[in-house]
């Protein structure tokens, strides 16, 4: 890798002197995670945590499953400084002289400097993803170490988080179908720097990991006062397993909570047991009414948690209510909670469905084409402007709010309308399937990290 002026190996900390290299033994276990999968993309950007990762991967495979898995090297060009191009190049430089493929990412030089390290983590991790599945990647394996895990428990209790954001980073997580795998997350940075040492290996040092306008560099500033004072990051990370094993717990009682209290109707909302859901402890009220707007609403992150906890208080305050969040629509009386896909907005799709085509429609409908079908179809939300005439009368008569209707699919070509099974209007060469779950989608945990981040 490309080395410092003076051409030695970085020079080690104090931590890092008195650190062992991790030894071939452990290796089984730190990368148990791997087992089963036969092709591994390895997120590699040069610093000292993710060669680690490609080298011990290495090691692991050589000395525990000769052959299997196979290994790609994705390496990120992110644009933020000018060495970024070269560094990536030589990370594939690295893997192809240790015979892996390697692939360089380009993200390209950012638009704007408001938020630049959450932007930028963002697009890399979208592009690994993108690349990991191009390969054939069954999963994407980060250098993330348990330094890394203390910095992000600490930045999180910093604003607030609850139990999901405090149980930080799970050593396997999910970018859609993707797995996401952070062997190394029980490991000191530390240990790892002695391993590369022992290896003569280099690596490049970011400044922007030193860079005090940056959150974590200011808080990875303060680490050695906080560790003399005993909150070291053996410590936060034993905390973090066992919040996240608090938190596993509430989602399995959260589970259990919908299957007993959620109908799904097949047009496409959540009708929720008011008595039911009230006499819930309010930590699950929470999560069960965030996985419902995650799961219905506009696909992205997760709502932030103040304000999934600030409905959960208005519907326990109020007999009937109504309110907006994330793409839903909440409609509460005495005895039912109604979510729906909020109409009007610009997250609902249109698409176009040809002859042969399959297609999801919001996440909640699968719309067929039949491969006799003469001409393809516009899958949209009904509008306002389409209620008039036998339209409108179909709309008194199917006795649904109209809130529903204007967020429900309906198939055109051109100005005609083909079909729209709300109002009974039905084509042969035209199927709509409901796939409204209460399982949550895979890009639901995109942030692989916590269900309603702070």
């Amino acid at each position: 890798m490309p080395r410092s002026k003076s051409s030695i190996l970085p020079k080690p900390s104090a931590n890092a002197r008195a650190a062992e290299p991790v030894a071939e033994a452990e290796l089984e276990t730190v990368f148990a995670i791997y087992a089963g999968l036969e092709r591994i993309a390895l997120a590699v950007s040069g610093g000292p945590d993710s060669l680690a990762l490609l080298h011990l991967s290495l090691a692991w495979r050589a000395r525990f499953a000769p052959g299997r898995p196979t290994f790609v090297v994705l390496s990120v060009d992110h644009g933020l400084r000018p060495e970024a191009a070269a560094e990536a190049a030589e990370v594939v430089a690295t893997a192809a002289a240790l015979g892996l493929e390697a692939r360089v990412l380009i993200r390209g030089a950012p638009r704007s400097r408001t938020g630049l390290q959450a932007k930028a983590r963002a697009d890399r991790y979208r592009l690994l993803a993108a690349a990991a599945r191009e390969v054939s990647a069954q999963a994407l394996a980060t250098g993330h170490t348990l330094d890394d895990q203390a910095e992000t428990l600490l930045m999180r209790l910093a604003r607030g988080s609850g139990v999901d954001g405090l149980s930080a980073m799970s050593p396997v997580g999910s970018l859609g179908h993707l797995r996401l795998l952070r062997p190394l997350l029980g490991l000191p940075k530390s240990r790892l720097e002695a391993s590369l040492r022992a290896r003569a290996i280099t690596w490049t040092v970011d400044p922007s990991n030193a860079n005090h306008a940056f959150e974590r560099p200011r808080l990875r500033a303060l680490m050695p006062d906080l560790i003399a004072a005993g909150l070291t990051p053996e410590a936060i990370g034993t905390s973090a397993r066992r919040l996240a094993r608090g938190r596993a717990a509430l989602e399995q009682l959260t589970s259990e909570a919908a299957s007993r209290l959620v109908t799904i109707h097949d047009e496409g909302y959540f009708d929720l047991d008011r008595p039911g859901y009230s006499a819930l402890p309010e930590d699950i009220q929470v999560r069960l009414i965030g996985h419902l707007i995650a799961r219905l609403g506009m696909p992205g992150q997760p709502e932030r948690l103040a304000r999934l906890e600030r409905l959960v208080a208005r519907l326990g305050a109020e007999t009937t209510a109504e309110s907006n969040l994330a793409g839903c629509l909440i409609k509460a009386g005495p005895d039912r909670i109604l979510l729906l896909r909020e109409p009007g907005r610009e997250g609902l799709p249109k698409l176009t469905v040809q002859p042969g085509e399959s297609r999801d429609w919001d996440r909640r409908c699968r719309v067929t084409v039949s491969p006799a079908a003469t001409a393809g179809v516009t899958v949209r939300a009904l509008e306002t402007a389409d209620l008039h005439g036998h339209l409108a009368a179909a709309a008194r008569s199917s006795g649904l709010p109209r809130p529903v209707l204007l967020a429900s699919p309906s198939a055109w070509r051109g100005a005609a309308l083909v079909a729209m099974p709300v109002l009974g209007f039905s084509c042969t060469e035209i199927v709509f399937a409901p796939i409204l779950t209460l399982t949550p989608l895979p890009e639901l945990d995109a942030n692989a990290t916590e269900l309603m981040p702070e």
